[in-house]
C-alpha cells in the first residue's frame, strides 16, 4: 500500500476540482495524466484503475453513455453531489418554463 495518492490520482483530482461540473472520460483523464504522450491502451487502463479507485472516496459517479452512431459505450465520471446540483437546477427551470 501506497503512503498516499499516485502521480495519476492526483491529476485526476486536480482536473475534478478545476471543472467540477464536467463529465470526464477515461480518454480526458489519460491525455490529462500524461500531457504530450501518444495514448494508448496501457495508459487508458492505468488511468481507468486509478479513478477507479477514486470513486468511493471522492464521491465519484459512474456512468454509461453511448458512442455516436450507436458504436459502443463509454464511461463518464463526475462528482454525484454536483451531479445532483445539476439535476435540481434543470428541475426548477423547468418547472419555470411550464
Amino acid at each position: 500500500m501506497g503512503k498516499g495518492y499516485g502521480r495519476i490520482q492526483l491529476a485526476i483530482i486536480n482536473a475534478i476540482k478545476e471543472q467540477p461540473r464536467k463529465f470526464f472520460t477515461i480518454e480526458e483523464f489519460a491525455a490529462i495524466s500524461y500531457p504530450g504522450v501518444p495514448l494508448e491502451s496501457k495508459h487508458k487502463d492505468r488511468v481507468s484503475r486509478a479513478v477507479n479507485s477514486l470513486v468511493d472516496e471522492l464521491g465519484l459517479m459512474k456512468r454509461r453513455v453511448a458512442l455516436p452512431g450507436g458504436l459502443g459505450w463509454r464511461n463518464e465520471f463526475i462528482k454525484v453531489e454536483v451531479f445532483d446540483q445539476m439535476v435540481l437546477e434543470a428541475r426548477k427551470k423547468r418547472q419555470t418554463t411550464i
